[in-house]
């Protein structure tokens, strides 16, 4: 990824006020119901409750590297756009579409491009003798951004296309990296007087309030920079963002040679998130009765233990839940 954003930066001699990232993000508004959320009460974590009936909200946004941003994209879930929706300061500044689901699609993210993207970055990209600028335009790999139509729009206006590699935007995108996380977290705080007050419903009008307010306190030239520097792009520092991401090494006990037991049934029980299978649980359960009998407790047993233990606190939970349902 680092080789192929060198190599094209370098061949198109393509300038930081003329690289970009973009990516969507969306959000949830809808209408208030009870709800009924277990959580342990003994986490020091602060949680927020979100409208039962969800409705979707989709924002385009895009960061240059030169530390700026260009006006999003906003997608509702409608019809048409009723003027209603959209505050005054910036009905004649930001570009808004709707659609029956409030997401971004492969008619919305060429709409983007087309309508927001190229003209609000052309005349930066423009030299004074009328040639145009090589534009950077760094995105994920959705379907939105890889269309043909796209594609052959960026192709026509001397815009490349460079795509992250599949599950890397967490680390590799900018926007992920540093701007998407506060701007969700400040509209949470914007939205907050709201879902104290236990309304029924949260307008849209007061969505894009609240909305506005928190991407004014998040798009700052500082974030933006941050966003990019912790990307390893500016400046470039492959090293370290491969680091960061890499998993740490195993310790030398688990890299020795596994002999196989009896007791390596206990790790097959839990393997995922659903239900254990009958006939394994059965053998395990079997192999634990009979280590204990010998009174055996070694650390694969004990392991196994502790997961029965919070694997029927679970299954209680869930056993009263439907009984009252």
């Amino acid at each position: 990824w680092f080789d192929a954003y060198k190599s094209l930066i370098t061949e198109q001699k393509i300038e930081n006020h003329n690289t970009y990232n973009m990516d969507e993000t969306g959000f949830s508004i809808g209408t208030m119901q009870s709800t009924r959320i277990i959580v342990d009460s003994t986490l020091r974590t602060r949680f927020q409750a979100h409208p039962g009936r969800q409705e979707w909200v989709s924002a385009v946004e895009c960061i240059c590297m030169d530390g700026t941003a260009i006006d999003p994209l906003i997608i509702f879930k409608g019809q048409n756009i009723l003027q209603s929706w959209i505050p005054k300061e910036v009905i004649s500044k930001w570009h808004f579409s709707a659609n029956t689901k409030g997401w971004t699609s492969n008619l919305h993210g060429l709409e983007w491009l087309k309508r927001v993207f190229e003209p609000s970055t052309r005349e930066k990209a423009t030299l004074l003798n009328g040639q145009l600028q090589q534009r950077l335009l760094i995105c994920d790999g959705h379907d939105s951004h890889i269309s043909g139509s796209f594609i052959s729009h960026c192709i026509q206006n001397r815009i490349s296309l460079l795509i992250l590699p599949p599950h890397t935007s967490h680390v590799l995108q900018p926007l992920d990296v540093a701007i998407f996380g506060p701007l969700k977290n400040r509209l949470t705080t914007a939205l907050s007087h709201l879902n104290e007050a236990q309304l029924l419903r949260i307008q849209k009008s007061e969505w894009m309030d609240a909305y506005i307010q928190a991407r004014e306190l998040t798009f700052s030239n500082l974030n933006i920079n941050s966003a990019w520097r912790g990307s390893g792009l500016q400046p470039l520092q492959p090293q370290t963002v491969i680091r960061a991401a890499t998993l740490p090494t195993t310790d030398a006990i688990s890299e020795r040679p596994h002999t196989p037991t009896e007791h390596d049934i206990f790790e097959k029980v839990f393997l995922n998130s659903s239900p254990p299978d009958f006939q394994t649980l059965h053998k395990a359960n079997t192999v634990l009765s009979s280590t204990i009998s010998r009174g055996i407790l070694n650390t694969p047993t004990k392991r196994y233990i502790h997961k029965l233990a919070d694997e029927t606190e679970r299954l209680n939970t869930r056993h009263i839940l439907q009984q009252r349902e």
